[in-house]
């Protein structure tokens, strides 16, 4: 297995790889399981389970500067219903809801098949998908990579996650998914510096790409908001990414 540290960076490296650590913890506090119902398969999700209150209880805490999390089990419900319910269309999708229950807290909603977010390939697909749903008025808060999947045989980007979302033109809201990105990034690029920068290039520039509002929301992240989540992203990465924020903002200045 190699040094300690080793096995530590194969094991961080897993944020970021379907097979690595954030699958796993999605397992472990999930509240979601897949149901079949005659012979077809479906996704039921309870939002009253324990695990769905404690999971949030760190980013609550630590993060509510930058974005309004919550831990209600009502709120919840209703963020996701909202965000599933908006009638997406074109390049971004939603699974469709095939019943929902506002006593038990629960949502039935269509099994879609498709592969998790992967930063090495889908870099472009990511900052398309965020561009328009900021573009829209919403932010999502959580967007670990397990809570999109990509359509190869339709060209869409699915999001199956969305119980942190809200409508906001707040452009903090909006930046904070753009950082957590670059932080689930930053590990799963953990020992390759180079495709780190790679894969910001690609996602950033394409996000302002989509949407030229995007460019403000770049300016954002040098706010003090950010601290603490930048903190916690490998220094050099952090730098990285902090010296391609800087030359995008630069070079749009002289477009």
């Amino acid at each position: 297995m190699g040094s300690p540290l080793n096995r530590l960076t194969h094991l961080v490296r897993g944020l970021g790889d379907l097979t690595g650590l954030t699958p796993l913890i999605d397992r472990l506090i999930s509240q979601s399981e897949i149901v079949v119902i005659d012979g077809k398969k479906y996704v039921k999700k309870r939002y009253f389970k324990e695990v769905g209150i404690i999971k949030w209880i760190p980013p609550t805490i630590l993060f509510r500067v930058s974005y309004p999390f919550t831990l209600s089990p009502r709120e919840r419900f209703k963020r996701e219903l909202d965000f599933m319910t908006y009638g997406w269309r074109g390049f971004v999708r939603t699974p469709k809801l095939v019943s929902t229950d506002e006593e038990k807290l629960e949502i039935l909603r269509e099994y879609i098949e498709g592969n998790v977010i992967n930063y090495l390939r889908d870099s472009k697909s990511l900052g398309r998908a965020l561009a328009l749903i900021h573009m829209r008025g919403w932010a999502l808060g959580d967007v670990k990579p397990t809570n999109f999947l990509v359509d190869e045989s339709s060209a869409h980007v699915y999001v199956i996650d969305a119980e942190q979302s809200v409508r906001t033109d707040d452009l903090t809201h909006k930046a904070w998914d753009v950082a957590l990105s670059a932080f689930f990034a930053s590990y799963a690029c953990l020992s390759n510096l180079a495709v780190y920068e790679n894969f910001l290039q690609e996602f950033l520039r394409e996000y302002i790409r989509e949407w030229e509002g995007g460019i403000a929301v770049l300016k954002e992240l040098s706010s003090m908001r950010f601290g603490g989540i930048f903190l916690i992203i490998p220094l050099p990465h952090v730098f990285a990414l902090a010296d391609i924020v800087d030359a995008i903002i630069e070079e749009e200045k002289d477009v």
